[in-house]
């Protein structure tokens, strides 16, 4: 986790919220009491999204990680007209643990925070919130950063008999099959998209066209008889995807789907 570098604004800090930093201004200024969540894009799901970490400050289940348990964002910077700076996801406030912070010294009046969510390095959600800063009050804010995406493309190998099985060279050869692809979240198994494919030469198959948030998850690829659309004839089983460095953009993720038995999934 980075280093927070903590000034004597911290001592300002309202009680019942996270720690938080400020800068010195010319003119009168205010405070923000700021409270964040997390919302994953997810297609499949009502609305479009899923919400991680909704609790807005109350008690943590992890304790003093530090980390947020559903999103696992360890870090969350915090740019403003008051200045930039990063803090854990969660932090000790009132014998609590809460996900906020306050921004102190802001100038009255408009103003924008940027708000960026890291796991480590990587940063995997950023929002700004627009907030009018009263001279010497107090504001409060509940934002929920959106997951940043980033492109992915996925494709289909076919293979006969046990694991790893004997690959098929052609779509003709698989009998071609139809394909549905569902990617879930590892921390509930959400169904967060759900995609349709063809057979398309040559092999491994094209399937999904992204993009996706940048995450981990479980993925399961399944192939239907194209004559019998309820027949299952191939199946991935559950692999796992970290879409992060190498599985992003072309070919980041491969799966290979067996018959000849369909395999046994621990999963339905």
């Amino acid at each position: 986790m980075r280093a927070l570098a903590l000034t004597a604004a911290v001592a300002t800090a309202l009680a019942g919220t996270g720690c938080g930093v400020g800068s010195s201004s010319s003119g009168p200024t205010g405070t923000v009491n700021l409270y964040w969540a997390f919302d994953r894009s997810a297609p499949a799901q009502p609305g479009g999204f899923v919400t991680y970490d909704a609790s807005y400050g109350s008690p943590a289940a992890t304790g003093t990680s530090g980390t947020c348990p559903e999103s696992y964002v360890d870090t969350v910077r915090v740019s403003s007209a008051a200045g930039t700076f990063d803090i854990g996801c969660t932090g000790p406030s009132g014998g609590g643990w809460t996900q906020g912070a306050v921004v102190d010294l802001l100038p009255a009046g408009p103003n924008t925070i940027v708000l960026t969510g890291y796991r480590g390095s990587q940063a995997v959600y950023r929002s700004s919130v627009d907030v009018m800063v009263t001279a010497n009050g107090v504001a409060t804010v509940h934002a929920a950063m959106q997951g940043i995406s980033a492109p992915l493309e996925a494709y289909a190998y076919l293979a006969f008999g046990p694991s790893p099985g004997t690959d098929y060279l052609t779509c003709a050869d698989a009998l071609v099959p139809n394909f549905t692809v569902q990617i879930f979240d590892v921390v509930s198994r959400k169904l967060i998209d759900d995609y349709s494919a063809g057979c398309s030469d040559p092999l491994p198959a094209y399937v999904y066209p992204g993009p996706l948030d940048l995450d981990d998850y479980t993925v399961r690829m399944k192939g239907y008889d194209v004559t019998s659309p309820g027949l299952l004839v191939f199946d991935s089983c559950d692999v796992a995807l970290s879409h992060f460095g190498p599985q992003v953009g072309a070919g980041g993720f491969t799966a290979t789907l067996l018959t000849a038995p369909v395999p046994a999934c621990s999963t339905p």
